[in-house]
């Protein structure tokens, strides 16, 4: 799934993705298509395809959550959640997604492009290979806190903790390029950083609402034309 910030186009990355998934689908969210809207003919076009939101509830959750952040965000982390797949994007955009992030997988390096390849198959493992525990385990958490009324907020932090410790026991995929200092090249997005405070209670018995409650990997990607 491409992301880029609002207002940064960036046609190195686009046409890289073109050349190399040409075969693949490449998912883009419905905000990125408004903000981009100039672009909407090539966006039309494979491998790029526009995401719609699986269910009702899930849009209501993103409108819901994307009161308290930008919704480009919200909608991107979100939709890759469902799909599951990571998200693909550059600088500018790992920077404005970090908003939801849990742990950052650090890099002294630029990756060429042979590694590029070879991390984002691996952040596909990331997301897909512990998918449907993380997804159904929150979701039956917070169903439990509502039909309890147990205090959402400390249900959310102690998931968050959980959470985190699984991303860092992950991030050893990325041994290749990972230290302990440098630059953010991948981090762990998670939307329950968005629940401590938001009352979805009134979503719940949708178990579709599950599908966003993935950790979702992001990639930052630097290529030339």
């Amino acid at each position: 799934m491409l992301y880029l910030s609002p207002g940064d186009w960036d046609a190195e990355i686009v046409s890289w993705l073109k050349k190399k998934y040409r075969y693949r689908m490449i998912g883009l969210a419905p905000t990125l298509l408004l903000e981009f809207s100039e672009k909407r003919d090539l966006f039309a076009k494979p491998p790029f395809k526009i995401l719609a939101y699986p269910s009702d509830t899930l849009h209501l959750f993103a409108e819901k959550i994307g009161e308290n952040l930008p919704k480009d965000i919200v909608e991107s982390v979100i939709l890759a959640s469902c799909y599951v797949t990571p998200i693909v994007t550059n600088s500018k955009g790992l920077k404005r997604l970090d908003n939801l992030s849990i742990y950052r997988v650090l890099s002294e390096k630029v990756l060429p492009e042979n590694e590029i390849i070879r991390h984002l198959r691996i952040a596909g493992y990331t997301i897909l290979d512990s998918h449907e525990q993380v997804c159904w385990e929150a979701y039956n958490k917070i169903v439990e806190s509502c039909k309890r009324k147990i205090d959402l907020k400390n249900v959310v932090n102690q998931l968050l903790k959980k959470r985190t410790l699984l991303a860092e026991k992950d991030s050893k995929r990325y041994w290749r390029f990972k230290s302990s200092t440098g630059k953010p090249v991948l981090i762990y997005l998670d939307t329950l950083k968005c629940l401590e405070n938001i009352d979805i209670c009134n979503l719940v018995r949708d178990e579709s609402l599950a599908l966003a409650f993935g950790i979702v990997p992001a990639i930052k990607v630097e290529v030339s034309s």
